[in-house]
């Protein structure tokens, strides 16, 4: 072994916790990018890009919910192709609703990286009704109203049938926001006498609510709901409803 061969073996020696030559920490760690491209009442789409990665992975949640970390994202989420772009549609989304989208990769050294994104799906598009009629039932607390409209060749009928307790000594439907649900309490929907009906088609509500502000021209409906073959449904109507006081 000449001189030069002597020192160069005894300094790679003496290096070497920290490498001769290139080392895995000489390798670029993984990264990850994600791009939201278009977002629906119910879906979201977006763009995965990464480097330095060999595999990668996604999920969805709801944004009151914590990401998870990579590995879990990883083994339980949906595989995603990083050879190029990748372009994902996640459908099946609650209106109006924040979600966190996360993308998980990792290296062939097992190191790995998280990218997000934050949306909000839109709201589902009110169809505008413009007639309305409805009675109080007896000294109760029970409420039934009726909105009707006809929209793009489509008659729509939405049978209300809700609760309020304050009703009985203010007089007229007053003003908060009301639940589908199957009771019949202050501040009940209730799904088994309310429902909306596209021309022949009747559908009941699963989930919702309805939103009644009142003044002296009228009552201001706005319906949200979930009707029972899994579609979003929304209504509005603005003005009186015949049978039913005002606000004096």
């Amino acid at each position: 072994m000449n001189r030069f061969s002597f020192f160069a073996a005894l300094g790679c020696a003496a290096l070497l916790a920290a490498g001769c030559g290139k080392t895995g920490s000489d390798v670029p760690a993984p990264a990850a990018d994600v791009t939201v491209t278009e977002v629906t009442a119910s879906s979201i789409s977006f763009s995965v890009s990464a480097v330095n990665a060999t595999q990668g992975a996604y999920i969805v949640v709801p944004g009151d919910e914590t990401v998870p970390e990579a590995s879990a994202i990883l083994s339980e989420g949906t595989s995603v192709d990083l050879s190029s772009e990748a372009a994902v549609t996640v459908d099946g989304l609650a209106p109006s609703t924040a979600y966190t989208v996360a993308v998980a990769v990792s290296s062939a050294d097992g190191r790995t990286a998280v990218a997000t994104a934050e949306v909000t799906t839109e709201a589902v598009p009110a169809i505008v009704l413009d007639r309305a009629s409805g009675k109080h039932y007896g000294a109760g607390i029970n409420w039934g109203i009726t909105v009707r409209g006809n929209v793009d060749g489509i008659e729509y009928e939405v049978s209300l049938d809700l609760y309020d307790v304050e009703s009985v000594e203010a007089g007229y439907l007053t003003e908060g926001v009301y639940t589908v649900s199957e009771g019949m309490a202050d501040g009940d929907l209730n799904s088994d006498y309310s429902y909306v009906q596209k021309d022949n088609d009747q559908y009941k509500f699963v989930s919702g609510t309805l939103d009644v502000a009142v003044s002296a021209d009228g009552y201001s409906l706005r319906l949200d709901t979930v009707l029972n073959d899994g579609s979003n449904f929304s209504a509005v109507y603005e003005g009186p409803v015949d049978g039913i006081e005002i606000a004096g």
